[in-house]
């Protein structure tokens, strides 16, 4: 690929000097290298903060666990969510303790370990097994150490979150580092904190908290332990826990001072839950007043939602509103920690209305408002929705009229407005609906003012088009599955690249298909049913190539057939080793061609050449190459053509007797007869390349440097590649003197001329084993 500058007059007109430029892509260059370095450490802090807050909330929950159970849960030894008997370090029980995920911020699941004492306690037993355990330096039971003094702690529970990486390279136990790894009772010190002047950071980055033995003590076993069961103070005016509430709004401040009593009775005291956008993330707290805390919270009626879950322990709803925007109705209750004996527990119910609501928008993406103006056939328009939906995006279009347009889906909540028809020059009201498959209460649309003019009136050139391949794709395809991709999106017209057919950057547009002439080809599977190509009785193969012939017998370009692949029932477009262009159908169910043509154009001077063949039982077959008539023939009409089970492009279906040698680009196929007009549009087809492989071009020549002498390496590549060439003679005769030139396009130009019937100047390549132009290529011409 050449890439160079363009040069232009200067004219006296106002606008930024080439200074003030400068000076403004400096400050855009400053301000992205400023974004991009700090974007990522932003969101970074914002998954550590949020794993934080989740660890603060399994922490707040393992302790009403305790309160209400008189023990601790076992371990999960899976991925259920709820305990193990036995298991003290695993996965954390987190539908044991009411919690709706045991996953943090980067979504990999949170480690608990248990002093496995407190997992067999009661009410009678719980306070004495805490007082009973005198040694905190059991190695047996769970504990942190610390890695410098190897002073061993015991802890009741401890809960570690990996982190974003396994930083000490240990993948054996996924994120965790250090000595939080495996399913030991051993873990890290808890001041051991990653990114914080550890000398260890470099390789440790887990979160943790640990609930010590003496603090589970005053919790449970001390004259206050009811009275206040998280860490929320009531009069400092802060939401110490988290929960949204403050001070005496917070229900675990009723009954506490100053807050005063809040009733011999529980009482909820939440009257409406907030709305929601449908398919997003939902939390809200709901609070109760009066009798003895801690309360214990149940979802009686979740609404519908399958992802619902409200906290034992805390009160909070969470989930994901995973219905249609509606209204649903949410039954929850709650009691209290009050003793049987004295009358208890106390208990309240309530209902509360869940809104669910749309966010949903269409908006145009390949251009900015609502004005269009259509000017070619080929033009196509983008549109995506912003917003929540629970399925795939269905579009509908209502064109106010005009005729020759379509929308189709190109992604779970992207379309594509195209031409598949002709239309009348005018101006239309086009109004476009992208509705949620799953909801079709969410839904918007967005009102398009299209004016059809010019040749955007025509019929595209993909009416009828069965098949296109473009051969662009970036991958390399591995001979083994059908990856060679039918552009239409109909995977199953993919074919399989056999024997060694390789893409190269050397297409006629884009990319092309690359053929050995020894036994490689593309071929498709066997089409059945729906599959199968049917051409009634008329048909068109069209493709770009470029050869110096070669290949064997009759090397095939394009050719369908029956599912045997049989060159019997085929219609085909072939490429003689002798430089003839021959091309044929078969009447369905005979062995009998029409239309068959063989024209006798040599084309084996290895350039790209467009051929065309259309046939119809009204025309016979046509060929066309280079956007010219070369021949037709009337034989044989027929009314019924082969349908293709089978295709095969670059040689024969069912052997490797006829293989092509060369390149072949943009093989299309249709089922209809093209016209003049269409030949010349295809003819004159152009797009451009967008993938991944064309963001740099292969080699740069600005054939600036001279003169050239024909040493290695001296006419420079000035791209990144490396592929430096020298000017080189082909033939008998010596490199011409004058081998570059002030007359290019832009500064100098090379010059390659014939000297006489043998000799004429190139640039040679062919060195160049370590740095070739293209994949699978050490050598360019």
């Amino acid at each position: 690929m050449i890439s160079v500058p363009r040069q232009s007059k200067v004219t006296n007109r106002a606008g930024f000097t080439l200074i003030e430029m400068a000076i403004v892509l400096v400050i855009v260059g400053i301000i992205v290298s400023i974004v991009a370095s700090v974007l990522p450490s932003l969101v970074q802090s914002g998954k550590i903060k949020k794993s934080q807050a989740t660890l603060e909330d399994v922490d707040r929950a393992l302790r009403g666990y305790s309160m209400a159970n008189h023990r601790l849960p076992y371990a999960d030894s899976g991925t259920d969510g709820t305990e193990d008997t036995g298991v003290y370090v695993g996965s954390l029980p987190y539908r044991t303790l009411g919690l709706s995920s045991s996953n943090d911020a980067w979504g990999n699941a949170i480690k608990y370990g248990v002093y496995e004492d407190l997992t067999i306690t009661n009410s009678s037993t719980f306070c004495t097994t805490l007082n009973g355990i005198t040694s905190y330096s059991d190695s047996s039971k769970v504990h942190t150490t610390d890695e410098n003094t190897s002073q061993i702690t015991n802890q009741a529970f401890i809960v570690v979150s990996g982190g974003a990486k396994d930083l000490d390279g240990d993948s054996a136990d996924g994120f965790f580092d250090g000595l939080n790894e495996g399913s030991d009772v051993q873990f890290d010190d808890t001041i051991k904190i990653a990114f914080h002047g550890d000398p260890a950071s470099s390789r440790y980055d887990d979160l943790m908290r640990a609930f010590s033995i003496n603090q589970l003590i005053d919790k449970n076993c001390t004259s206050t332990s009811n009275s206040i069961t998280t860490s929320e103070t009531c009069d400092n005016g802060t939401d110490d826990d988290g929960d949204g509430y403050v001070d005496c709004d917070d229900q675990d401040c009723y009954g506490v001072d100053p807050c005063g009593a809040g009733g011999e009775n529980v009482v909820i005291t939440t009257s409406s839950l907030s709305s929601g956008v449908v398919n997003s993330s939902y939390s809200a707290t709901i609070q109760a007043t009066g009798g003895i805390t801690p309360y214990e919270w149940t979802l009686d009626d979740d609404g519908g939602f399958t992802d619902l879950f409200l906290h034992t322990y805390t009160g909070q709803l969470s989930g994901t509103l995973s219905q249609c925007p509606d209204t649903y109705t949410i039954d929850v209750s709650v009691e209290d920690s009050t003793l049987a004996a004295d009358g208890g527990p106390k208990t309240d119910t309530a209902s509360f209305s869940l809104q669910v609501t749309t966010d949903l928008v269409v908006s145009r993406t390949s251009g900015s408002g609502t004005n269009i103006n259509w000017s070619s056939p080929t033009q196509q328009e983008t549109f995506q929705t912003t917003g929540r939906h629970l399925g795939d995006i269905d579009w509908s279009l209502s064109t106010g009229g005009a005729t020759g347009f379509t929308v189709s889906s190109s992604g779970s909540d992207t379309c594509t407005i195209k031409k598949n028809g002709s239309s009348t020059i005018g101006t239309y009201t086009f109004t476009l609906i992208g509705t949620d498959s799953s909801c079709p209460s969410n839904t918007d649309q967005i009102i398009l003012s299209v004016t059809v003019e010019g040749s955007g009136g025509n019929a595209p050139y993909s009416v009828e088009m069965e098949a296109e391949w473009r051969f662009d794709e970036c991958t390399t395809w591995d001979g083994t599955s059908y990856d060679v991709v039918d552009s239409l999106g109909d995977a199953n017209h993919y074919g399989k690249a056999i024997n060694g057919v390789t893409g190269t950057h050397s297409g006629k547009v884009c990319r092309a298909a690359s053929f050995d002439g020894s036994n490689d080809m593309i071929v498709s599977d066997i089409l059945t049913g729906s599959n199968i190509m049917v051409f009634g009785d008329e048909v068109t193969l069209s493709c770009w190539f470029k050869s110096s012939g070669g290949g064997k017998g009759a090397p095939r370009l394009i050719e369908f057939s029956n599912d045997t692949g049989s060159y019997s029932y085929s219609t085909a477009l072939c490429y003689d080793t002798d430089g003839d262009l021959r091309a044929w159908v078969t009447a369905e169910s005979t062995t009998t061609r029409g239309g068959e043509i063989d024209y006798a154009g040599k084309y084996t001077d290895n350039k790209w050449h467009h051929v065309v063949y259309t046939y119809s039982s009204t025309n016979g077959g046509r060929l066309y190459v280079d956007n010219e008539l070369k021949q037709t023939a009337t034989d044989n009409p027929t009314s019924n053509i082969w349908d293709a089970e089978t295709f095969s492009i670059g040689g024969l279906y069912e052997n490797t007797g006829h293989v092509y040698e060369g390149l072949i680009d943009d093989v299309m196929v249709y089922s209809r007869e093209l016209t003049a007009d269409d030949v010349t549009d295809l003819y004159e087809l152009t797009r451009s390349c967008s993938d991944t492989c064309y963001s740099n071009p292969v080699a740069e020549y600005r054939m600036e440097n001279y003169p050239w002498a024909g040493a290695d390496d001296e006419v420079v590549d000035s791209g990144s590649g490396g592929s430096h060439g020298k000017a080189a003679s082909r033939g008998s005769g010596s490199l011409p003197t004058q081998t570059s030139t002030s007359g290019g396009k832009v500064d100098r130009a090379g010059v390659f001329v014939r000297v006489d019937g043998s000799n004429g100047g190139y640039l040679d390549l062919s060195d160049r084993a370590d740095g070739d132009l293209d994949a699978g290529s050490d050598s360019w011409t």
